[in-house]
């Protein structure tokens, strides 16, 4: 529930680009979390980069807060981003964890039944009152089928496999292929500040990925 409800009300105030860079910490955190919680063991050039990401984050997202009268503060779109950003997280964890027991398709499947009741109150009292046009049925299909069901077959699989650690930075990929399809489905544009803040989070986290990981 937190991971979509959170991105989707930022989401309404903000862009997809400017989201996408706050959401390359969502590797980071997975690792974090994961390395508590499987106890695996990081090095100290791991936690180095991860917080050194997560100041990067902090900066470009304190930046792009800053108003009109020069005072910088955290938007509230921000706030509902980095919220998702650890629901999200904490949920691929416990994912991870059950698909050891129950199988990845089971695990989404019940998850989705299991949250069906808040789900289906709320899509009652906000049902849309006007006319949606069918290009936004469309991507609502899409996030149903394949964002929050059909794509855990996998992902969740992939990360009892290969480890939450390793394998949550597979999402290197997540920012840039945002960044693409909202230029092309939505005409958003890019900055150079949104393009730089990008590629320094996934160096750090590249970086990441070369220090050794052990259970402890």
């Amino acid at each position: 529930v937190g991971f979509p409800l959170f991105l989707s009300l930022g989401l309404i105030h903000s862009t997809s680009t400017h989201a996408a860079v706050i959401l390359t910490l969502m590797p980071l955190m997975t690792a974090i979390f994961a390395s508590f919680y499987f106890k695996q063991k990081a090095s100290f050039g791991f936690w180095i980069c991860a917080i050194v990401g997560c100041i990067v984050v902090i900066i470009y997202t304190l930046t792009r807060g800053q108003t009109n009268a020069g005072i910088i503060e955290l938007s509230y779109p921000d706030i509902l981003f980095f919220i998702s950003v650890i629901a999200g997280a904490v949920g691929y964890i416990f994912g991870a964890k059950l698909t050891k027991t129950m199988g990845s398709v089971d695990v989404i499947s019940w998850a989705l039944v299991l949250a069906l009741p808040f789900h289906f109150g709320l899509a009652i009292y906000y049902f849309p009152i006007k006319e949606i046009p069918s290009i936004s049925w469309m991507g609502f299909l899409y996030t149903a089928l394949f964002s929050q069901w059909i794509g855990f077959f996998a992902w969740y699989k992939a990360l009892d496999l290969g480890g939450a650690i390793r394998v949550s930075q597979i999402q290197l990929l997540m920012p840039f292929l945002t960044f693409i399809f909202s230029i092309i489905l939505l005409g958003e544009t890019l900055d150079f500040l949104t393009i730089f803040f990008s590629i320094s989070i996934i160096f750090l986290i590249y970086l990441s990925r070369k220090m050794s990981v052990k259970r402890i």
